[in-house]
């Protein structure tokens, strides 16, 4: 049975480097450090999940996951940060993230 893709999507390696670790003996995990490379692996590999950093350094989270959702509304999007807010929560979930962390 072929692995589910998971694409995770954050500047910082370390969030990265540890995802994949505890994710890739389930899934293929895809990685993106940025959100020009997040929305060409969304468009050409189609992954099951992502998982998108708030803060990136070429655009807002936020505003890639409007992109991801024109890309394809039905994709699961969890947004993940360090430095979140509840406001920012909010407009993540109102945008159609399924969870914020």
């Amino acid at each position: 049975m072929e692995k589910k893709q998971i694409l995770v999507t954050d500047d910082e390696r370390g969030v990265r480097d540890s995802f994949h670790m505890v994710l890739k003996d389930t899934y293929n995990v895809l990685t993106a450090d940025c959100a020009r490379e997040c929305l060409r692996i969304v468009k050409c590999s189609h992954p099951q999940l992502v998982v998108l950093d708030v803060r990136l350094p070429d655009m807002d989270g936020l505003e890639v996951l409007k992109e991801i959702r024109q890309i394809n509304g039905s994709l699961p999007v969890i947004m993940i940060t360090g430095v979140g807010t509840h406001k920012t929560a909010i407009e993540a979930l109102k945008l159609g993230a399924v969870d914020f962390i």
